[in-house]
């Protein structure tokens, strides 16, 4: 089985996503390292449909990520403060919302 390891940030937030696959019957780790936060990340969420990750930091920025590459489709600058522990999907996926100190 496959597990996938996505890493975000500077500090290296382990998050376990995606879904085990048949992989010749053993299981196997795969670890990407995110690099795009430059300060800790406080906030993470999934996409209703699993296809994104919203990701908020101390660095005041907001970060959308494709689940399936890892890489870093767009950052939502504006903060002025770090965002904490706050970033959602609305349930349909179409919009993000994010809040701050």
């Amino acid at each position: 089985m496959k597990l996938l390891v996505k890493i975000f940030g500077a500090v290296c937030v382990l998050l376990f996503i995606g879904s085990y696959v048949e992989a010749k019957g053993k299981e196997e780790v795969e670890i990407v390292l995110q690099t795009g936060h430059t300060s800790a990340v406080s906030s993470v969420a999934f996409s209703p449909d699993g296809r994104y990750i919203i990701s908020g930091g101390d660095d005041e920025t907001v970060r959308l990520w494709d689940r399936d590459t890892g890489k870093q489709v767009r950052i939502f600058e504006g903060h002025t403060d770090w965002v904490y522990y706050s970033v959602a999907f609305s349930p349909d996926g179409r919009y993000i919302v994010s809040g701050g100190a």
